[in-house]
Protein backbone atom coordinates (compact mmCIF):
# COMPACT_ATOMS: atom_id res chain seq x y z
CA UNK A 1 0.00 0.00 0.00
CA UNK A 2 2.60 2.42 0.89
CA UNK A 3 3.61 2.55 -3.12
CA UNK A 4 0.39 3.14 -4.61
CA UNK A 5 0.50 7.28 -3.95
CA UNK A 6 3.51 7.68 -5.59
CA UNK A 7 2.69 5.43 -8.65
CA UNK A 8 -0.92 7.22 -8.79
CA UNK A 9 0.86 11.13 -8.79
CA UNK A 10 3.11 9.90 -11.25
CA UNK A 11 -0.12 9.26 -14.15
CA UNK A 12 -1.60 11.89 -13.04
CA UNK A 13 1.78 14.07 -14.27
CA UNK A 14 1.57 12.10 -17.70
CA UNK A 15 -1.48 12.88 -18.02
CA UNK A 16 -1.25 16.57 -17.65
CA UNK A 17 1.55 16.36 -20.02
CA UNK A 18 -0.25 14.73 -22.55
CA UNK A 19 -3.10 17.18 -22.99
CA UNK A 20 -0.44 20.18 -22.83
CA UNK A 21 1.34 18.90 -25.72
CA UNK A 22 -1.91 18.01 -27.39
CA UNK A 23 -2.69 21.25 -26.32
CA UNK A 24 0.56 22.84 -27.50
CA UNK A 25 0.07 20.93 -31.36
CA UNK A 26 -3.83 22.61 -31.71
CA UNK A 27 -2.83 25.92 -31.06
CA UNK A 28 0.36 25.91 -33.32
CA UNK A 29 -1.92 24.84 -35.92
CA UNK A 30 -4.52 27.10 -35.38
CA UNK A 31 -1.62 29.82 -35.96
CA UNK A 32 -0.34 28.41 -39.15
CA UNK A 33 -3.99 28.51 -40.98
CA UNK A 34 -4.49 31.76 -39.32
CA UNK A 35 -1.20 32.89 -40.74
CA UNK A 36 -1.84 31.21 -43.70
CA UNK A 37 -5.39 33.28 -43.75
CA UNK A 38 -3.64 36.70 -43.40
CA UNK A 39 -1.17 36.14 -45.98
CA UNK A 40 -3.90 36.18 -48.74
CA UNK A 41 -4.80 39.29 -50.97
CA UNK A 42 -8.48 39.56 -51.20
CA UNK A 43 -10.77 41.92 -52.66
CA UNK A 44 -14.52 43.33 -51.10
CA UNK A 45 -17.06 43.02 -54.18
CA UNK A 46 -20.56 44.15 -54.07
CA UNK A 47 -23.58 42.56 -56.11
CA UNK A 48 -24.56 44.77 -59.53
CA UNK A 49 -27.90 44.23 -61.31
CA UNK A 50 -26.42 44.24 -64.71
CA UNK A 51 -28.53 43.19 -68.50
CA UNK A 52 -27.73 39.94 -69.75
CA UNK A 53 -28.01 40.41 -73.27
CA UNK A 54 -27.79 39.04 -77.00
CA UNK A 55 -25.08 41.15 -78.94
CA UNK A 56 -23.99 41.73 -82.56
CA UNK A 57 -24.16 43.57 -85.67
CA UNK A 58 -27.23 45.04 -87.30
CA UNK A 59 -27.74 46.75 -90.46
CA UNK A 60 -30.07 50.24 -89.91
CA UNK A 61 -32.82 50.20 -92.77
CA UNK A 62 -36.20 52.16 -92.65
CA UNK A 63 -39.48 51.32 -91.13
CA UNK A 64 -41.26 52.10 -94.55
CA UNK A 65 -40.92 53.08 -98.11
CA UNK A 66 -42.35 54.76 -100.79
CA UNK A 67 -42.60 53.30 -103.87
CA UNK A 68 -43.14 56.12 -106.49
CA UNK A 69 -44.89 55.16 -110.33
CA UNK A 70 -46.24 57.13 -112.48
CA UNK A 71 -50.38 57.57 -112.77
CA UNK A 72 -50.38 58.57 -116.53
CA UNK A 73 -48.09 57.71 -119.55
CA UNK A 74 -46.32 60.24 -120.81
CA UNK A 75 -42.23 61.46 -121.97
CA UNK A 76 -40.21 62.69 -119.19
CA UNK A 77 -39.46 66.51 -119.83
CA UNK A 78 -37.28 67.30 -116.70
CA UNK A 79 -35.71 65.43 -113.79
CA UNK A 80 -35.38 67.89 -111.00
CA UNK A 81 -34.47 65.20 -108.43
CA UNK A 82 -30.97 63.72 -107.82
CA UNK A 83 -29.86 60.04 -106.26
CA UNK A 84 -29.91 60.69 -102.45
CA UNK A 85 -31.25 63.88 -102.45
CA UNK A 86 -33.38 65.15 -99.09
CA UNK A 87 -37.06 65.94 -100.15
CA UNK A 88 -39.86 68.04 -98.26
CA UNK A 89 -43.25 66.80 -98.81
CA UNK A 90 -44.48 68.03 -102.27
CA UNK A 91 -41.66 68.91 -103.52
CA UNK A 92 -41.24 68.02 -107.68
CA UNK A 93 -38.92 64.40 -108.90
CA UNK A 94 -39.52 64.88 -112.50
CA UNK A 95 -42.59 66.36 -114.96
CA UNK A 96 -43.98 64.52 -117.77
CA UNK A 97 -44.56 65.56 -121.45
CA UNK A 98 -48.78 66.76 -121.51
CA UNK A 99 -48.97 69.18 -124.43
CA UNK A 100 -52.53 66.70 -125.40
CA UNK A 101 -54.02 67.29 -122.17
CA UNK A 102 -52.92 71.46 -122.51
CA UNK A 103 -54.80 71.67 -125.97
CA UNK A 104 -58.01 69.84 -124.13
CA UNK A 105 -57.53 72.13 -121.33
CA UNK A 106 -57.67 75.17 -124.21
CA UNK A 107 -61.09 73.26 -125.29
CA UNK A 108 -62.70 72.60 -121.87
CA UNK A 109 -62.57 76.09 -120.91
CA UNK A 110 -63.77 77.62 -124.15
CA UNK A 111 -66.57 75.51 -123.51
CA UNK A 112 -67.08 76.13 -120.07
CA UNK A 113 -67.81 79.69 -120.99
CA UNK A 114 -70.16 78.45 -123.82
CA UNK A 115 -72.34 76.71 -120.81
CA UNK A 116 -72.28 79.42 -118.57
CA UNK A 117 -73.59 81.77 -121.26
CA UNK A 118 -76.24 79.15 -122.41
CA UNK A 119 -77.39 79.04 -118.77
CA UNK A 120 -77.58 82.35 -118.39
CA UNK A 121 -79.50 83.06 -120.85
CA UNK A 122 -81.99 79.97 -120.41
CA UNK A 123 -82.60 81.56 -116.77
CA UNK A 124 -83.27 85.35 -118.19
CA UNK A 125 -85.90 83.60 -120.58
CA UNK A 126 -87.58 81.56 -117.58
CA UNK A 127 -87.62 84.32 -115.58
CA UNK A 128 -89.79 85.85 -118.24
CA UNK A 129 -91.87 83.48 -119.36
CA UNK A 130 -90.71 82.56 -122.60
CA UNK A 131 -88.44 78.98 -121.76
CA UNK A 132 -89.81 75.86 -119.69
CA UNK A 133 -88.38 74.52 -116.55
CA UNK A 134 -87.24 71.21 -118.59
CA UNK A 135 -85.09 73.22 -120.77
CA UNK A 136 -83.63 75.63 -118.12
CA UNK A 137 -82.74 72.46 -116.32
CA UNK A 138 -81.11 70.77 -119.56
CA UNK A 139 -78.86 73.87 -119.35
CA UNK A 140 -77.57 73.86 -116.18
CA UNK A 141 -76.70 70.07 -116.83
CA UNK A 142 -74.74 71.36 -119.53
CA UNK A 143 -73.16 73.41 -117.26
CA UNK A 144 -72.48 71.45 -114.66
CA UNK A 145 -71.14 68.56 -117.30
CA UNK A 146 -68.34 71.20 -118.35
CA UNK A 147 -67.26 71.89 -114.58
CA UNK A 148 -66.70 68.48 -114.09
CA UNK A 149 -64.74 67.59 -117.33
CA UNK A 150 -62.79 70.41 -116.93
CA UNK A 151 -61.87 69.39 -113.10
CA UNK A 152 -60.93 66.15 -113.97
CA UNK A 153 -58.54 67.33 -116.91
CA UNK A 154 -57.22 69.47 -114.47
CA UNK A 155 -56.72 66.73 -112.10
CA UNK A 156 -55.42 64.43 -114.81
CA UNK A 157 -52.64 67.40 -115.71
CA UNK A 158 -51.33 67.60 -112.01
CA UNK A 159 -50.72 63.81 -112.17
CA UNK A 160 -48.12 64.59 -115.30
CA UNK A 161 -46.01 66.09 -112.23
CA UNK A 162 -44.40 63.75 -109.98
CA UNK A 163 -43.98 65.12 -106.13
CA UNK A 164 -43.12 63.42 -103.29
CA UNK A 165 -45.45 62.44 -101.15
CA UNK A 166 -43.89 62.80 -97.92
CA UNK A 167 -40.57 64.30 -96.47
CA UNK A 168 -37.57 61.92 -96.90
CA UNK A 169 -34.48 61.00 -99.06
CA UNK A 170 -35.08 59.94 -102.31
CA UNK A 171 -32.82 56.55 -103.62
CA UNK A 172 -32.00 55.97 -106.82
CA UNK A 173 -34.15 57.72 -109.73
CA UNK A 174 -35.05 55.42 -112.55
CA UNK A 175 -35.40 57.27 -115.28
CA UNK A 176 -34.13 60.21 -117.37
CA UNK A 177 -35.22 62.91 -119.39
CA UNK A 178 -36.63 61.76 -122.85
CA UNK A 179 -37.66 58.49 -121.30
CA UNK A 180 -41.19 57.23 -121.65
CA UNK A 181 -43.11 55.94 -118.37
CA UNK A 182 -46.25 53.70 -118.05
CA UNK A 183 -48.68 54.06 -115.50
CA UNK A 184 -48.34 51.83 -112.50
CA UNK A 185 -45.31 49.86 -114.51
CA UNK A 186 -42.14 52.16 -114.30
CA UNK A 187 -40.64 52.78 -110.79
CA UNK A 188 -40.35 56.07 -110.83
CA UNK A 189 -37.87 56.39 -107.16
CA UNK A 190 -37.95 54.87 -104.42
CA UNK A 191 -38.47 57.51 -101.37
CA UNK A 192 -37.08 56.63 -97.21
CA UNK A 193 -39.20 58.61 -95.15
CA UNK A 194 -37.48 60.46 -92.11
CA UNK A 195 -39.57 57.92 -89.73
CA UNK A 196 -38.97 54.87 -87.67
CA UNK A 197 -36.41 52.82 -88.83
CA UNK A 198 -35.44 48.76 -88.69
CA UNK A 199 -31.94 47.21 -87.23
CA UNK A 200 -31.97 43.91 -88.69
CA UNK A 201 -29.08 41.60 -86.96
CA UNK A 202 -28.58 37.69 -87.71
CA UNK A 203 -28.41 35.28 -83.88
CA UNK A 204 -27.00 32.11 -83.39
CA UNK A 205 -29.46 29.25 -82.44
CA UNK A 206 -28.23 29.17 -79.38
CA UNK A 207 -28.94 33.13 -78.69
CA UNK A 208 -32.62 32.83 -80.58
CA UNK A 209 -33.54 30.31 -77.62
CA UNK A 210 -33.43 33.40 -75.17
CA UNK A 211 -35.56 35.99 -78.17
CA UNK A 212 -39.17 37.30 -78.25
CA UNK A 213 -40.79 40.07 -79.31
CA UNK A 214 -40.70 43.26 -77.10
CA UNK A 215 -37.65 42.77 -75.66
CA UNK A 216 -35.61 45.70 -74.68
CA UNK A 217 -32.97 46.91 -76.65
CA UNK A 218 -30.18 48.97 -77.26
CA UNK A 219 -28.37 50.28 -80.81
CA UNK A 220 -25.26 52.55 -80.48
CA UNK A 221 -24.54 54.73 -83.38
CA UNK A 222 -21.46 56.35 -84.24
CA UNK A 223 -21.31 60.01 -83.12
CA UNK A 224 -24.81 60.13 -82.14
CA UNK A 225 -24.42 57.28 -79.12
CA UNK A 226 -27.13 54.83 -77.80
CA UNK A 227 -30.77 54.90 -78.59
CA UNK A 228 -33.25 52.62 -77.25
CA UNK A 229 -35.43 50.18 -79.03
CA UNK A 230 -37.48 46.94 -79.15
CA UNK A 231 -37.62 43.62 -81.15
CA UNK A 232 -40.85 43.55 -83.33
CA UNK A 233 -39.75 40.50 -84.97
CA UNK A 234 -38.01 37.53 -84.27
CA UNK A 235 -37.73 34.27 -86.80
CA UNK A 236 -37.78 30.88 -85.57
CA UNK A 237 -36.96 29.75 -89.22
CA UNK A 238 -33.01 29.60 -89.89
CA UNK A 239 -31.57 31.47 -93.11
CA UNK A 240 -30.10 28.85 -95.39
CA UNK A 241 -26.83 29.72 -96.00
CA UNK A 242 -25.80 30.66 -92.74
CA UNK A 243 -28.15 28.56 -90.21
CA UNK A 244 -28.08 31.93 -88.48
CA UNK A 245 -32.07 33.58 -87.39
CA UNK A 246 -33.08 37.30 -88.45
CA UNK A 247 -34.06 39.56 -85.46
CA UNK A 248 -35.86 42.54 -86.13
CA UNK A 249 -35.30 46.04 -83.42
CA UNK A 250 -37.60 48.90 -83.79
CA UNK A 251 -35.97 52.22 -83.11
CA UNK A 252 -38.77 55.22 -82.89
CA UNK A 253 -37.66 58.47 -84.91
CA UNK A 254 -38.17 60.32 -81.50
CA UNK A 255 -34.90 58.65 -79.99
CA UNK A 256 -33.28 59.89 -82.56
CA UNK A 257 -34.01 63.37 -82.04
CA UNK A 258 -32.59 65.84 -85.19
CA UNK A 259 -30.55 63.26 -86.29
CA UNK A 260 -30.44 61.31 -89.30
CA UNK A 261 -28.82 57.83 -89.73
CA UNK A 262 -28.20 56.55 -93.38
CA UNK A 263 -30.16 52.91 -94.71
CA UNK A 264 -27.36 50.43 -94.72
CA UNK A 265 -24.90 51.81 -91.78
CA UNK A 266 -23.80 48.35 -89.53
CA UNK A 267 -24.52 49.78 -85.78
CA UNK A 268 -23.48 47.54 -82.54
CA UNK A 269 -26.94 46.24 -81.28
CA UNK A 270 -27.51 45.07 -77.69
CA UNK A 271 -31.23 42.63 -76.87
CA UNK A 272 -31.66 42.73 -73.14
CA UNK A 273 -33.04 39.45 -72.74
CA UNK A 274 -32.60 39.14 -68.17
CA UNK A 275 -31.14 40.87 -65.23
CA UNK A 276 -29.32 39.71 -62.75
CA UNK A 277 -27.18 40.26 -59.61
CA UNK A 278 -23.47 39.82 -60.92
CA UNK A 279 -20.22 40.27 -59.18
CA UNK A 280 -17.27 41.73 -61.08
CA UNK A 281 -14.40 40.03 -60.27
CA UNK A 282 -10.60 39.82 -62.08
CA UNK A 283 -9.51 36.66 -63.65
CA UNK A 284 -6.92 35.37 -60.93
CA UNK A 285 -9.71 35.12 -58.91
CA UNK A 286 -10.96 31.91 -60.84
CA UNK A 287 -10.26 28.45 -59.94
CA UNK A 288 -10.37 25.55 -62.12
CA UNK A 289 -11.86 22.37 -60.20
CA UNK A 290 -11.16 18.76 -61.68
CA UNK A 291 -14.69 18.37 -62.80
CA UNK A 292 -13.61 21.16 -64.88
CA UNK A 293 -15.81 23.66 -63.30
CA UNK A 294 -15.30 27.19 -62.66
CA UNK A 295 -14.69 28.17 -58.84
CA UNK A 296 -13.28 30.72 -56.42
CA UNK A 297 -12.63 30.46 -52.77
CA UNK A 298 -14.14 33.43 -50.84
CA UNK A 299 -13.15 33.71 -46.99
CA UNK A 300 -15.79 34.21 -44.63
CA UNK A 301 -15.91 34.14 -40.41
CA UNK A 302 -12.39 33.85 -40.69
CA UNK A 303 -12.08 30.82 -43.46
CA UNK A 304 -11.93 29.95 -46.29
CA UNK A 305 -14.76 28.75 -48.26
CA UNK A 306 -14.82 27.31 -52.36
CA UNK A 307 -17.96 28.17 -53.86
CA UNK A 308 -19.20 27.25 -57.47
CA UNK A 309 -19.58 30.22 -59.77
CA UNK A 310 -20.99 30.68 -63.35
CA UNK A 311 -19.54 33.18 -65.84
CA UNK A 312 -21.79 35.15 -67.67
CA UNK A 313 -19.99 37.55 -69.22
CA UNK A 314 -15.53 38.45 -70.18
CA UNK A 315 -15.13 42.14 -69.60
CA UNK A 316 -11.18 42.53 -70.33
CA UNK A 317 -9.37 41.15 -67.66
CA UNK A 318 -12.70 40.87 -65.48
CA UNK A 319 -14.99 38.61 -65.46
CA UNK A 320 -19.11 38.91 -64.40
CA UNK A 321 -20.20 35.62 -62.20
CA UNK A 322 -23.09 34.94 -60.81
CA UNK A 323 -22.58 32.21 -57.62
CA UNK A 324 -25.29 31.50 -54.80
CA UNK A 325 -23.41 30.66 -51.97
CA UNK A 326 -23.31 33.82 -50.63
CA UNK A 327 -25.90 37.21 -50.59
CA UNK A 328 -24.43 40.73 -50.63
CA UNK A 329 -20.61 41.68 -50.18
CA UNK A 330 -18.04 39.11 -50.69
CA UNK A 331 -14.79 38.92 -49.91
CA UNK A 332 -12.86 37.21 -52.47
CA UNK A 333 -9.61 35.60 -52.75
CA UNK A 334 -7.45 36.62 -55.46
CA UNK A 335 -4.49 34.34 -56.24
CA UNK A 336 -1.44 35.18 -58.49
CA UNK A 337 -2.82 33.60 -62.02
CA UNK A 338 -5.31 34.28 -64.91
CA UNK A 339 -7.11 31.15 -63.99
CA UNK A 340 -5.79 28.52 -61.64
CA UNK A 341 -6.18 24.64 -60.61
CA UNK A 342 -7.89 24.48 -57.48
CA UNK A 343 -5.27 22.49 -54.85
CA UNK A 344 -5.29 18.43 -55.01
CA UNK A 345 -6.60 18.81 -58.27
Amino acid sequence: MKFVFPTVLLGLVLLVLTFKFIGSSVHSENEKVGAEVRSLRTILVEPVLRAIVVSGYGTVDAAQRHLLYSQVPGEVIEKLARDGQVLKEGDTLLRLNNDVCEAQLQSLKALLEERKMEYQAAKELKENGYLSEVKLSAALVGLKKAEADLKALERQMEKHTIQAPVSGIIGKVNVAVGDVVSPGVTLIAELIPFGDYIVRMNVSEVDILYLKEGLEAEVILPEVGTIKGRTRFVSLVPNDPTGTFLVEVGVERKELGENRVPVGMVVDTRIVVDKRFLYKVPGSALLLGKDGKIAMEILKDGLLQPIRVEIVEEEGENFWIQQNAARGQIEVVVAGGRLSRMPGT
